[in-house]
């Protein structure tokens, strides 16, 4: 038994083919012939070369899955011609004997799918036929989960059982949670079509609670998250939902566009939630559908909700919902005591509050909580809070956004891209103020003050240089077009060198350099375009208040950036 070989490095087929007269004797003796534009079989062949080869070598999906692999080419052509097993498993780098063990072939599938030689993969999947069903869930899985290809996934589902693959008790699963992961929203065509894959399942009872629930989750990415509640009416009796399966069926109401039929599902599933279901979790996201909401008499009575479960203490009460509002009655559950309040449940009543500009009630909640109860506080509430200073105190921001994210920081380590970038748009907001732009020293500390955060937070060190990430360049230099408006006399020379100095340091130590020649980047010419404009309008700007021995360094790189944009822009 031998393992698994690329056929890059195993003998070529055409030259394996050229070996000796038996071997091509036997070849004219299996190979199948047909017609240009007909498929009938003009050479019988034997019976010990039918069946299974037949099927491992008919490809009938989606045009991903016709996508020959870098090792294939034309050789593959004439592979699919013959019936004979040795070639095959020649080509494959595979014996009998692997086939006949179902996990040697999910592993040997694994390697191949890390080389993107998916079309050998698949071959030799249905070679294994029922021993390839893990196989084949993986290959399904890696189509889902790398390739972001639904259909193809969903064409290996549906051709499973003409292949002879049986679906095990994890493949339904599978399939569903890798949908629901895709990037993008199943099309309306795809919907359907899982549309009726769960109905087939429930019709058959195929059905289990864990399938289930990933059907609704699948759904939910799709362009119509209604289907849920259709899938829901199609359930047996005998299915019992759980709490994961009422949690999916409030975020299919979420996404109902019409506020009040949003609002009248909404209530009748929290009315159908067992009283022994009752969680947080629950409550949180029937509470949420009520926040979404874009009626500000609707959205307001999250609020009344959140005081009616949860122990508030000393927060002020809201007002009383309005009339419109159509709360259920929620004496059958006997709640005795209320529950405490969480990090979720604060953070969305913070969102409330910040959605309706009610920038006041968003400070005096944050800093209550802040002072009785910091474990409530998770980083949405920290975003909130950094927003709505900006907003109400932009000329003294800067020192309360730097406060609270260093003590998000040392609270939970990593801290999110849209925190930061908020921290980014308080100082934006601060520079753009006269009492900064117009005085010397303000304009200086603040400044520095910038500079400091940016290289503790926003950085990292190469050769122990200090280099600015990629997205902080983007934040810094939007930030350093405000202070292009100021005087150009009131920076200090040292503050300027400092930056430029960074600049360059950044670029020539590859942080920016390598980021900008990426693939991707590329593609996104806009972009790219505007980094390269805003360096060198910078030097510009500021050349003539450097000092003159850092002038002509300065000049150096403007000019170096110059070419390397000349040059990105001819390859775009």
């Amino acid at each position: 038994m031998f393992g698994l070989r690329s056929l890059n490095k195993t003998l070529p087929f055409k030259s394996y083919l050229s070996k000796g007269p038996r071997i091509k004797q036997r070849l004219n003796n299996v190979i199948r012939l047909q017609l240009p534009n007909n498929s009938k079989v003009l050479a019988k062949p034997s019976k010990k070369h039918n069946g299974r080869i037949k099927r491992a070598t008919e490809f009938k999906s989606s045009k991903k899955l016709q996508s020959s692999g870098r090792s294939f080419d034309d050789n593959f052509e004439r592979l699919k011609e013959t019936k004979s097993k040795d070639y095959i498993y020649t080509a494959l780098g595979v014996s009998g004997n692997q086939l006949k063990d179902s996990k040697l072939v999910a592993l040997d599938v694994m390697k191949l799918c890390k080389k993107k030689e998916l079309h050998k993969a698949l071959m030799l999947t249905k070679l294994a036929n029922r021993r390839g069903a893990v196989a084949m869930n993986y290959l399904m899985e890696f189509y889902m989960r790398q390739l972001q290809d639904g259909k193809s996934a969903i064409d290996l589902y549906n051709y499973r059982k003409k292949w002879g693959i049986p679906i095990t008790d994890a493949t339904n699963t599978i399939l569903f949670s890798g949908l629901a992961k895709l990037q993008r929203p199943l099309s309306k065509a795809l919907t359907n079509t899982v549309f009726e894959i769960i109905k087939g399942l429930i019709t058959t009872s195929q059905m289990n609670i864990i399938t289930l629930n990933a059907a609704f989750n699948c759904l939910l990415n799709s362009s119509n998250p209604e289907y849920v509640f259709k899938a829901l009416k199609l359930k047996s009796s005998n299915l019992v939902l759980d709490e994961i399966s009422y949690e999916m069926l409030l975020r299919a109401a979420l996404f109902i566009r019409n506020d009040f039929e949003a609002i009248d599902q909404a209530n009748a599933v929290i009315k159908s939630v067992p009283k022994e279901l009752v969680t947080n979790r629950i409550l949180f996201h029937y509470i949420n559908v009520w926040n979404m909401r874009d009626n500000p008499d609707l959205s307001r009575t999250a609020l009344n909700l959140i005081h009616r479960f949860y122990n508030c203490g000393g927060l002020n009460r809201p007002p009383k919902a309005p009339a419109i509002a159509r709360i259920p009655n929620f004496e059958e559950w006997s709640i005795r005591s209320k529950l405490s309040l969480d990090d979720h449940i604060c953070a969305l009543m913070l969102e409330n509050y910040f959605k309706r500009k009610l920038w006041n009630k968003v400070d005096e909640h944050f800093n209550y909580l802040r002072d009785q109860d910091p474990s409530c506080l998770n980083e949405k509430a920290y975003l909130y809070a950094i927003k709505v200073r900006a907003i109400e105190k932009p000329a003294t921001c800067i020192p309360y956004s730097l406060e609270l994210y260093r003590e998000l920081h040392i609270k939970q380590k990593a801290v999110s891209k849209s925190v930061l970038l908020a921290v980014y748009e308080s100082m934006a907001r601060q520079l753009e103020k006269k009492s900064i732009q117009n005085n010397k020293t303000n304009l200086n500390t603040t400044l520095k003050t910038i500079h400091s955060f940016v290289t503790q937070y926003d950085s990292l060190k190469i050769n122990g240089t200090v280099v600015l990430n990629i997205r902080s360049w983007y934040a810094y230099l939007k930030l350093l077009s405000y202070f292009k408006k100021s005087k150009a006399d009131l920076i200090h020379p040292e503050r300027l060198e400092a930056i430029v100095t960074l600049f360059i340091s950044s670029f020539e130590n590859s942080a920016l350099n390598l980021q900008l020649s990426n693939k991707e980047l590329k593609n996104s010419a806009s972009y790219t375009t505007f980094v390269y404009r805003e360096i060198i309008r910078f030097c510009e700007n500021f050349t003539k208040n450097a000092r003159p021995d850092s002038t002509s360094r300065i000049l150096e790189f403007k000019s170096m950036l110059q070419e390397q944009h000349r040059k990105l822009r001819l390859e775009i």
